[in-house]
């Protein structure tokens, strides 16, 4: 069983209009660091959303800056409308 799975068999339309409406603004306080995404390269070590295709829409890598082995893919459309290379 997914994880996703045992949320859906809990989780009623209620609930799941209660946890779309709790979603609040933030503003980014610090530089990101990314990379772009290289063709079929091994991602088992980065977090790739299931909406996300990396060899179809080769967007970009993210990085947290204290912890380099916490990868995740960012796609190209988010990136380029949300960063700027500095």
């Amino acid at each position: 069983m997914f994880k996703s799975d045992f949320l859906d068999d809990r989780i009623t339309r209620y609930d799941q209009k209660i946890l779309e409406n709790n979603f609040k603004k933030y503003r980014r306080t610090n530089i990101a660091e990314m990379r772009p995404y290289v063709f079929k390269e091994d991602n088992k070590y980065m977090s790739i959303s299931g909406v996300d295709c990396p060899d179809n829409d080769m967007g970009m890598v993210a990085r947290n800056p204290k912890n380099h082995q916490d990868q995740w893919y960012v796609a190209r459309k988010y990136f380029e409308e949300n960063f700027e290379e500095i």
